[in-house]
Order: structure tokens, then sequence, then C-alpha cells
């Protein structure tokens, strides 16, 4: 059997110079179809990424997708007033988002599965995720790539003068915890520490918290000597307003924090790296 089914793993290469910053945009959990989705700041996190020429990776629920015949949650005021009226809500939220999302596709490398599409595979038997990509692909050129719920995010960094290669290497999981309101869903973060080895950073969304810290790793070198490196612990927020059309509000729940967080790589010289977090709520 093999167990990394239902895993995926992309690499990514870019080059670089000492002394620049090369930043990295993690966003998830954008909701986009949803009535209460905060557009306006989705579009000012994905101008700030343009602006710093930033890639893009997006961990999950980058769509709402709340069906008629979804009875857990759908009602009229759930969908955005753009999709009201369309007998065909999949193919009208596929051009929703692709056009949502077209001035920001060639900076995005990977978007991922999360709950909500994944439902719509589940009970619709319609990938809409894979509508969404191939549609912006198709239209603009690119190469974004189809990311599982569960991932790894591999940048390969070559110098600009040549022979010497860094990697950095994320674990992405869009998330299993939901509301956490005293955790914050940081427990998951060990969880996934237990069966992960050589990743420079673990992404998690899905509970709409933001949270950012550090873990210090000690491992030997090839001579047996210790080492140490910084894990980085990252899980980003969501976009949903706590309005009418939301969720949070009938299940009692409090509002979440908006927004994603910037990875900033620096690399100097050739060899020494710092790494920066900066949440962008």
């Amino acid at each position: 059997m093999d167990l990394l089914t239902g895993i995926s793993g992309h690499l990514f290469r870019l080059k670089y110079k000492g002394g620049q910053k090369q930043h990295l945009y993690l966003l998830s959990d954008l909701h986009l179809g949803s009535s209460a989705t905060y557009e306006k700041r989705i579009l000012e996190d994905l101008n700030e990424a343009m602006e710093l020429n930033a890639r893009i990776n997006i961990n999950g629920d980058l769509l709402d997708g709340i069906l008629p015949k979804d009875f857990m949650r759908y009602m009229p005021s759930v969908v955005n007033d753009k999709l009201q009226g369309r007998d065909d809500l999949i193919n009208a939220t596929v051009d929703y988002v692709v056009n949502f999302l077209k001035p920001y596709a060639s900076n995005i490398d990977e978007i991922a599965d999360g709950n909500h599409e994944l439902a719509i595979l589940k009970h619709h038997s319609v990938d809409i995720l894979g509508m969404v990509i191939d549609k912006l692909n198709a239209e603009c050129g690119t190469d974004i790539k189809h990311g599982y719920y569960l991932g790894f995010i591999t940048y390969l960094f070559e110098h600009e003068s040549g022979g010497c290669v860094k990697h950095y290497k994320i674990f992405r999981n869009h998330g299993t915890t939901k509301s956490a309101p005293v955790s914050l869903g940081t427990i998951e973060f060990n969880r996934q520490q237990a069966q992960l080895g050589g990743v420079d950073c673990i992404w998690l969304g899905h509970s709409h918290d933001i949270t950012s810290h550090p873990v210090s790793i000690v491992e030997p070198d090839q001579c047996g000597l210790p080492t140490y490196y910084t894990l980085r612990c990252i899980r980003t927020g969501g976009y949903l307003l706590h309005s009418k059309g939301g969720y949070a509000p009938n299940k009692g729940l409090l509002p979440k924090p908006h927004g994603g967080a910037i990875l900033s790589i620096e690399y100097r010289g050739k060899g020494y790296k710092d790494r920066k977090v900066r949440v962008t709520n």
C-alpha cells in the first residue's frame, strides 16, 4: 500500500542573490462566492503580494461552494449577489473565481483543496477547483499547480552566479482543527511535527485563526555535532465577515481575524539564511 497517496508535492525554482529577499504570500479560506466574504480585504492582500512580487500559494477553501442541495448550510442569503439567479451555480462560481484571480495568476504557484472543494467533489462528483485552475491556466498562460488537502511546497533557490542551491520546504495541510477559541489550534502543529521531518515550515488553515510561532530544532550534522534551525509554524486566517450570510453567528461563534501571512526568505552571501514571518491582519 502506498501510504503517501493523497499527499501532493510541487517544486518551484527561483533565482536569488545575496541580501535579496524573496517573499512568499500564504493565503487560505478566501471563501469566494459567499455573501459574507470580505472581498475588499482579499484584494488588498493580493495587491500587496503583487507589489512585493511575492509568490502566492492558497491553502484550501478558495471558494465557498455552498450549493442548494447542501441541506446543512444552504440558504439563499449565503450566496454572493453576483451568483444569484444562476441555475448553473457551479459554472457561475468557476467563472466568478477565475475572473477574480486573473490579475494575480502570474504570481500564483499552487492552489490546494480544502474541505469546501472536496465536499463538492464528494457529493456532486465535480472537481470544481480543478475547473478553476484549468481555466486560469488556459486563459492566462500560467502553470498553477493543483495541490491536495495535504502537500509539500518546495522552493529551490539557485544563486544567480551558479553553483549554490538552497531549498525551502513547506508542509501544507488545510487543517483538521475547527474553531479553537482557547488554543487557537496550536496543538495541531505538535501533531504534525510528530510525523514530519526535514521541513522548514508547517502551514495550516481551516479554523480561521491566525498564529505564527517558531520552534527551535536541534539535529546532528554530518560530523555528529549539534546544529540548530528554526521551524516556522504558521496558521493563516479566513476572510468571512461576521455578518448575515455567514455561518459563525448562527453557530454562536465569535468573530475571527482576517488575513494571511508573508514569509520572507533572505539568503546572505551563498550560505546563511534568515527567515521572517509577518501576518497580514
